[in-house]
């Protein structure tokens, strides 16, 4: 029982991750959890578009800017990714894998 409990307790080992990928990644996650929390404190504020210049205020606008490159940024990150895992991974691989899930 106890050998269980440890199995379930500890921690899997992330060695062979790269810290940069995870690093950008949460990078991205505070900068759209910053637009988010703007969304409440402009909520008083009715904006016909955030990313007008001419009508928004400074913060208002840099903060939609900089969250404008979040979706492409994740984006990104999936293909780099998957192309790095198809690098350690041949095909051979996925194809037994594959035969034995199908």
């Amino acid at each position: 029982m106890g050998e269980t409990r440890e199995k379930l307790v500890s921690t899997p080992d992330h060695g062979n991750r790269l810290k940069s990928i995870d690093a950008l990644r949460g990078f991205v996650m505070v900068i759209m959890l910053v637009d988010h929390v703007r969304e409440t404190f402009y909520l008083h504020r009715q904006v016909s578009d955030p990313v007008d210049v001419f009508t928004t205020s400074p913060e208002l606008f840099y903060t939609r800017l900089t969250s404008a490159i979040c979706a492409p940024v994740f984006i990104w990150l999936t293909g780099l990714s998957a192309w790095l895992y198809s690098q350690r991974h041949s095909i051979r691989s996925y194809d037994r894998l594959s035969w034995e899930y199908a």
